[in-house]
This record gives C-alpha cells, structure tokens and sequence, in this order.
C-alpha cells in the first residue's frame, strides 16, 4: 500500500506464478510508466491495481502496461483516462470506477473476456484486438453516459447484459452476438444504439440481439444477416438497418417507426422482415413521400394494428419483387 501516487517507472515482473502483482494507492494515482518499457508483467499470475482516491493510467509510449492471466481494476477517478489502458490478458475479471471517470481499455492481442465494468458517472471503451471481445456485464448508469465495445483485426463482440444511460455503440470486425439464446435486453439504452459488424448481427444459433432502444441504427458490411429483437414500451425507430449481403428480420414489442430498410445493398438482395406484436409499422418521415422505406428481394410486413397511415406519414413505401402485409387487428 502507498498514502499517495504509484508511478512505475520500470518494469515490474513478478516471479511468484499466480501470485501474481497486488498495488493499493491509498491517495493519488497509479500511472504506469514513464517511458516505452515500464510495465507490469504478472508472468501468467493475477494483477490486482486499486487506487482508492485516484485513478488508474498508462503512459502512452508503453505498451502493454499490464500482462497477466487474469486483471482486476478499481480506481475512483477513472481507468485508462489520460490515454487508453492497453493490457494483454484473456480475462479482465473487473474494472470498476465509484466516481466520476472513464473506462478506456484495449486488449492488444488474442481477445479478451470482460466479467464486469462499472463506472458511476462515466463513459465505458472496451476493445480487443485480434480476438473475440466477450463482455458479460457492462453498466454506465449516469445521465450522458456512453459504452463503446469494438474488435479490431478480426473477432466477433459476444454480449451478455449492456446498460447505458445514453448511448451504446459497437462496431465488429466479425459479428456481433448475443452470449445465449433468451429475450432478456443484451442491450439498454435511453437514447440509441449503433451497431456495426462485418459478418452478421445476431443469428439463428444464439438469437437475436434483444434490445431496449428508442432508436436503432444497423449495419453489416460484408456477408451476413441482421437479428434483431425491440423490447419495451414506445415506438421504435429504425433509422437505417442494411445489409451488404444477407437477411434482415426486426421484431419488436410496439409500434415501428421506418426510416431505410435495405437488405442487400452490395448489390445481392436479401428477404426483409419486420414483426410488431403491439401496435403499427409506418414511415418514420412524418409527411407522405415516395422514398422507398424498405427494399430487398422478398419483403413481409407484419403488425397489430396497421401497416401505414392515412394522413400524417403516409404509405409504407416498399421495393421489392414479392410483398406480404397484414395485420391482426386490422389498419
């Protein structure tokens, strides 16, 4: 324990097998480094860094700052906030903020298991390279606060439960997926959530990405499909959800609000379906236009109460080659 800062500035390595590398600051901050080789190397043991008044940082030169078997990080400012905190581990088992500050941390290599990251009042980054990002429990609760998931290189970003009190933003260099197949929210969000994955969003083995969102933004570059599932009460706008090569099938549990629905926009065209159990499916315009809201090959359209307006948003405006629409209650 140290009663003020911890600043590494040169390697630490520790011997101990998976003993590992325990630090308390008790005031002040850890920063790790000072120059391009002061790490904190566990040797396949644990890495265990609490700052308990301060934060935790890297230098920006160094990298990585930690490798270990597995890491635990608690601070009260903040984690990876001066630069990203860049760690080589298979399981960061916590990272947890208990007062205002951010979570920014990168796995540099061979993907990374996240059992839990927290902050009170601050933006949460994760990422892994070169592997899967697999996130169990990550929560943002504070007005504003944002969480931000991405693999780089190749990997998929595999979901358990996403709590943000604004925005949840993900992009894949594989897919993105849920962790199991069930209808608990992987995703919830106040405001809107943006996912972006080469390979496919959600799928037919581990369901769809079940999300509590005011508003959805999809997109999948290369070849794949789109799953989705909308819970909770409120309409759903789906501003854009495309595919380059592949499906698209939206549920939700009230009404759709369309903006650009496009299944196969690289030129292959896929099926599109969207499916309300409560409420409508209608242009998320707000006036009657002729801008197609859903294109693709074979297109099915189904809710509760109507499929478009008469009046304030108009038709449901569809290119396709085959068109399905109906509704339960009638509209």
């Amino acid at each position: 324990n140290a009663q003020g800062s911890i600043i590494i500035n040169e390697s630490i390595s520790s011997t101990i097998g998976t003993l590992g590398v325990i630090m308390t600051a008790t005031s002040g901050n850890i920063t790790i480094g000072d120059g391009v080789g002061d790490t904190i190397n566990a040797n396949g043991g644990t890495v265990s860094l609490t700052a308990t008044a301060g934060a935790i940082n890297g230098n920006a030169l160094a990298s990585p700052h930690i490798s270990a078997a597995s890491i635990s990080l608690s601070s009260a400012t903040g984690i990876g906030a001066a630069s990203v905190l860049k760690i080589d581990t298979p399981l960061l088992s916590s990272a947890t903020v208990s007062g205002a500050g951010i979570i920014n941390i990168a796995d540099i290599s061979g993907g990374l298991v996240v059992t839990s990251a927290t902050t009170t009042d601050g933006t949460i980054t994760l990422s892994a390279a070169g592997g899967n990002l697999t996130v169990t429990s990550a929560t943002a609760p504070f007005s504003l606060n944002n969480i931000n998931l991405n693999t780089t290189g190749s990997g998929n970003v595999i979901l358990g439960v996403i709590n943000a009190q604004n925005q949840v933003t993900i992009n894949s260099a594989g897919s993105i997926l849920d962790n199991i197949s069930d209808s608990t929210a992987d995703i919830s969000v106040t405001s809107s959530v943006s996912l972006t994955a080469a390979n496919g969003i959600g799928n037919s083995t581990t369901g769809s990405i079940d999300m509590i969102s005011p508003s959805t933004s999809a997109t999948v570059t290369g070849t794949g499909d789109i799953y989705l599932n909308l819970l909770g009460g409120g309409v759903k706008t789906l501003n854009s959800i495309a595919t380059n090569n592949g499906d698209i099938d939206v549920q939700s549990a009230n009404s759709l609000a369309v903006g650009v629905v496009t299944a196969g926009n690289g030129g292959v065209a896929g099926d599109v379906t969207l499916t309300t159990t409560v409420g409508s499916i209608r242009d998320n315009v707000g006036v009657d236009d002729s801008v197609a809201d859903i294109i693709g090959d074979y297109v099915w359209v189904s809710a509760d109460s109507g499929v478009g307006e008469i009046g304030v948003s108009g038709s449901l405006d569809v290119n396709s080659k085959t068109l399905e629409a109906d509704t339960t209650t009638g509209g």
